[in-house]
């Protein structure tokens, strides 16, 4: 889906989460997670991929961390599976996330009004107690296209944290412990990080049952060389 940013190079972002399948793929392929390749710098990284809490294919693929994302990414960037001639694919930096998100309105979310748990996103008040499916709440929508921007997991974004959202800091991909931005809330937070400024913060390492992530794609002419 492309996204128009006023600010930057117009990019490109996945209309879902990474699901279980495409990154169980990563894990299989004889030049995928096993290639020291796409483990560059990343000498902090854990050795081995943890087994998803919930393995069903079209689930977002959770218990990853933000070196085996940026793995991944990675990997497919060479692999050519993306959407502009050598456009690389990464994860989002915070700015692209929440420009995907609510786009250039000042607003909380994509939609009028408050979360409505049987509409817009699975977060704590739904009832699931776990990931959903991907694409069971169009009415949720992002003002990019893209589906469970809000809730389900949260999504790793590319660059540290620092407290305030404008001037948000590196985007340098180093192997450093210093913590990384999340976005979006998960099925677990309630409704409040949903919004277009809830962010959290996580050591790079980090695994849960809540955070998954998404693919950003740059257009050639953005790609730094």
């Amino acid at each position: 889906l492309a996204v128009p940013d006023p600010a930057n190079p117009a990019f490109y972002i996945a209309q879902y989460p990474v699901t279980q399948a495409q990154f169980q793929a990563f894990i299989e392929a004889e030049d995928g997670y096993a290639n020291p390749r796409w483990w560059a710098g990343f000498e902090a990284r854990k050795e081995e991929p943890s087994k998803p809490t919930w393995p069903e294919p079209n689930a977002p693929r959770t218990d990853v961390n933000w070196f085996e994302a940026v793995a991944f990414c990675r990997w497919l960037t060479h692999l050519g599976n993306k959407p502009t001639p050598s456009g690389e694919i990464l994860l989002p930096t915070d700015e692209q996330w929440r420009q995907a998100y609510v786009g250039d309105d000042e607003q909380d979310f994509p939609w009028q009004g408050e979360p409505d748990a049987n509409r817009h996103a699975n977060f704590s008040m739904t009832g699931l107690n776990r990931t959903s499916t991907l694409g069971l709440f169009p009415a949720g929508v992002a003002s990019s296209g893209a589906l469970d921007m809000a809730g389900n997991v949260w999504e790793w974004c590319l660059q540290k944290y620092e407290s305030e959202f404008e001037g948000v800091g590196s985007a340098t991909l180093d192997a450093t412990d210093d913590r990384r931005v999340l976005r979006g809330g998960s099925w677990f937070y309630d409704p409040d990080y949903l919004r277009s400024a809830g962010r959290l913060r996580s050591d790079p390492d980090y695994r849960n049952f809540v955070v998954g992530f998404r693919l950003v794609c740059r257009p050639p002419s953005a790609v730094e060389h």
